[in-house]
């Protein structure tokens, strides 16, 4: 996805003379820093203050929507830019990638820390730095082979008219259709959301939570757990 905004943004313009598409890719970190320190200082405690208690099924999906407000912003901006090329022959300004890094970066915030516990609360205490790991792994490393595989199923939405992939010019750009990969992306949003909000999910999530839960040999505090993921998230971003 954020090799998807990079390309996209090499066609915007830069904001104050040196915000190119690499930099605008440090609003994903700095979405991270922002929304994790509000999660966790101010809106879990406020939870938790109530005896509310989030089901780690609507963690997954609210951050996956979140996912989903990223592509949609994406696909306005696609939107855009064309539109504004085909009237004036003009780029639009960079900082219109604002709003997707920021939905991102929230998203990482819930979506990590759900993976996280979900990890904990399953795997017995020996097996809890083996359970992180895997979760990393899932997160960082298959995630990004699927994501791989997906970008060279759907290498024809990057071609221009003369079918190539060189769309680093406005011109071949906007004759590519990468808004078409971009609503394809937001379909499988879409469909993890519904997916982490269906009654068989959450009962199959909630036994095990509550299964796990007395049990010594799975103890874990979750609050710590989020305050350790949002470090995770921070230190994946600015690495």
């Amino acid at each position: 996805m954020a090799t998807t905004f990079i390309i996209q943004g090499t066609v915007m313009q830069k904001a104050f003379g040196f915000v190119d598409a690499s930099e605008m890719n440090n609003a994903d970190t700095l979405s991270v820093l922002l929304f994790g320190n509000i999660i966790t200082r101010l809106i879990l405690p406020a939870f938790a203050s109530r005896g509310i208690k989030v089901p780690t099924n609507y963690k997954f999906a609210a951050g996956t929507s979140l996912g989903a407000l990223a592509i949609l912003s994406s696909i306005v901006i696609e939107h855009n830019i064309k539109k504004h090329y085909f009237e004036t022959g003009d780029k639009i300004s960079i900082l219109w990638q604002v709003f997707p890094y920021m939905f991102i970066g929230a998203g990482e915030i819930l979506s990590f820390a759900a993976a996280f516990e979900i990890a904990f609360v399953i795997a017995p205490a020996k097996d809890k730095a083996l359970a992180s790991a895997a979760s990393l792994f899932i997160q960082g490393g298959i995630s990004n082979i699927l994501c791989l595989g997906l970008y060279n199923i759907c290498s024809p939405f990057f071609y221009n008219d003369n079918g190539t992939a060189d769309i680093t010019d406005i011109d071949t750009y906007v004759t590519a259709n990468l808004q078409n990969y971009f609503w394809l992306l937001f379909a499988i949003g879409i469909f993890g959301v519904v997916l982490n909000l269906l009654p068989p999910v959450s009962r199959w999530l909630k036994s095990i939570e509550e299964s796990k839960a007395t049990s010594k040999d799975s103890f874990i505090d979750r609050d710590s757990l989020l305050n350790d993921t949002f470090s995770e998230s921070e230190t994946m971003n600015i690495h």
